[in-house]
Protein backbone atom coordinates (compact mmCIF):
# COMPACT_ATOMS: atom_id res chain seq x y z
CA UNK A 1 0.00 0.00 0.00
CA UNK A 2 1.12 3.58 -1.03
CA UNK A 3 2.95 5.20 2.15
CA UNK A 4 0.64 8.65 1.61
CA UNK A 5 -2.73 6.05 2.04
CA UNK A 6 -1.17 4.68 5.24
CA UNK A 7 0.01 8.47 6.36
CA UNK A 8 -3.63 9.84 5.19
CA UNK A 9 -5.60 6.96 7.24
CA UNK A 10 -3.55 7.01 10.28
CA UNK A 11 -4.21 11.10 9.81
CA UNK A 12 -7.47 11.02 9.36
CA UNK A 13 -8.51 8.74 12.79
CA UNK A 14 -6.20 10.98 14.83
CA UNK A 15 -6.92 14.62 13.64
CA UNK A 16 -10.47 14.32 13.05
CA UNK A 17 -11.63 13.11 16.79
CA UNK A 18 -9.11 15.45 18.10
CA UNK A 19 -10.73 18.06 16.03
CA UNK A 20 -14.12 17.22 17.14
CA UNK A 21 -13.05 16.83 21.00
CA UNK A 22 -11.09 20.54 20.65
CA UNK A 23 -14.70 21.80 19.47
CA UNK A 24 -16.49 20.43 22.12
CA UNK A 25 -14.78 20.88 24.91
CA UNK A 26 -13.08 24.03 24.46
CA UNK A 27 -12.75 25.46 27.61
CA UNK A 28 -11.49 21.74 28.91
CA UNK A 29 -8.69 22.10 26.53
CA UNK A 30 -8.07 25.58 27.20
CA UNK A 31 -7.29 24.76 30.34
CA UNK A 32 -5.06 21.74 29.47
CA UNK A 33 -3.12 23.79 27.36
CA UNK A 34 -2.31 26.25 30.54
CA UNK A 35 -1.60 23.42 32.59
CA UNK A 36 0.45 21.83 30.14
CA UNK A 37 2.58 24.73 29.71
CA UNK A 38 3.31 25.16 33.30
CA UNK A 39 4.96 21.98 33.43
CA UNK A 40 8.60 21.98 31.84
CA UNK A 41 8.60 17.98 31.44
CA UNK A 42 5.23 18.25 29.54
CA UNK A 43 6.32 20.90 27.43
CA UNK A 44 9.43 18.59 26.51
CA UNK A 45 7.33 15.63 25.78
CA UNK A 46 5.20 17.41 23.42
CA UNK A 47 8.57 18.78 21.61
CA UNK A 48 9.89 15.06 21.85
CA UNK A 49 6.77 13.43 20.35
CA UNK A 50 6.45 15.99 17.69
CA UNK A 51 9.71 15.18 16.60
CA UNK A 52 9.54 11.69 16.53
CA UNK A 53 6.49 12.10 14.32
CA UNK A 54 8.32 14.19 11.52
CA UNK A 55 11.58 12.36 11.61
CA UNK A 56 8.94 9.29 10.71
CA UNK A 57 6.59 11.03 8.17
CA UNK A 58 9.88 13.27 6.65
CA UNK A 59 11.73 10.71 5.43
CA UNK A 60 8.57 8.43 3.46
CA UNK A 61 6.68 11.35 2.21
CA UNK A 62 8.26 13.65 0.04
CA UNK A 63 5.70 14.06 -2.13
CA UNK A 64 4.55 18.11 -3.30
CA UNK A 65 1.62 17.67 -5.15
CA UNK A 66 -2.27 17.01 -4.72
CA UNK A 67 -3.32 16.58 -1.18
CA UNK A 68 0.24 14.32 -0.41
CA UNK A 69 1.67 17.71 -0.46
CA UNK A 70 -0.56 18.74 2.77
CA UNK A 71 0.46 15.29 4.20
CA UNK A 72 4.40 16.31 3.10
CA UNK A 73 4.09 19.64 4.43
CA UNK A 74 2.45 18.36 8.14
CA UNK A 75 5.78 16.05 8.35
CA UNK A 76 8.00 19.34 8.40
CA UNK A 77 5.74 21.33 10.22
CA UNK A 78 5.84 18.57 13.15
CA UNK A 79 9.68 18.11 12.92
CA UNK A 80 10.28 22.27 13.01
CA UNK A 81 7.64 22.29 15.70
CA UNK A 82 9.25 19.88 17.82
CA UNK A 83 12.84 21.18 17.34
CA UNK A 84 11.80 24.49 17.94
CA UNK A 85 9.84 23.37 20.96
CA UNK A 86 12.82 21.63 22.62
CA UNK A 87 15.60 24.42 21.58
CA UNK A 88 13.28 27.51 23.08
CA UNK A 89 10.53 26.15 25.24
CA UNK A 90 10.38 29.36 26.93
CA UNK A 91 9.24 31.18 23.69
CA UNK A 92 7.37 28.18 22.85
CA UNK A 93 5.05 28.63 25.95
CA UNK A 94 4.60 32.39 25.48
CA UNK A 95 3.53 31.65 22.03
CA UNK A 96 1.62 29.11 22.85
CA UNK A 97 0.02 31.09 26.00
CA UNK A 98 -1.12 34.01 23.26
CA UNK A 99 -2.74 31.72 20.72
CA UNK A 100 -4.75 29.96 23.79
CA UNK A 101 -5.53 33.49 25.31
CA UNK A 102 -6.83 34.76 21.44
CA UNK A 103 -8.88 31.41 20.26
CA UNK A 104 -6.24 30.36 17.76
CA UNK A 105 -7.11 26.74 19.74
CA UNK A 106 -10.51 26.93 18.17
CA UNK A 107 -9.21 28.07 15.12
CA UNK A 108 -6.74 24.81 15.00
CA UNK A 109 -9.34 22.73 16.06
CA UNK A 110 -11.65 23.64 13.22
CA UNK A 111 -8.36 22.74 10.57
CA UNK A 112 -7.74 20.01 12.10
CA UNK A 113 -11.31 18.36 11.95
CA UNK A 114 -11.24 19.76 8.21
CA UNK A 115 -8.20 17.75 7.47
CA UNK A 116 -9.51 14.75 9.13
CA UNK A 117 -12.12 14.67 6.99
CA UNK A 118 -9.68 15.16 3.99
CA UNK A 119 -7.72 12.11 4.80
CA UNK A 120 -10.34 10.02 5.92
CA UNK A 121 -12.11 10.28 2.23
CA UNK A 122 -8.43 10.14 0.32
CA UNK A 123 -7.24 7.11 2.75
CA UNK A 124 -10.47 5.34 3.42
CA UNK A 125 -12.87 6.36 0.70
CA UNK A 126 -10.79 7.21 -2.79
Amino acid sequence: MDHSIILAQILGISLFPIGVGMLARRSYVSAAIDNALQNAGTLWLMGFIAVAIGAIMVPIQEIWSGWQAIVTLMGWVALIKGIVIIMFPESMSALYRTWNKRGIIAFSATVSTLLGLLFIYEGFVR
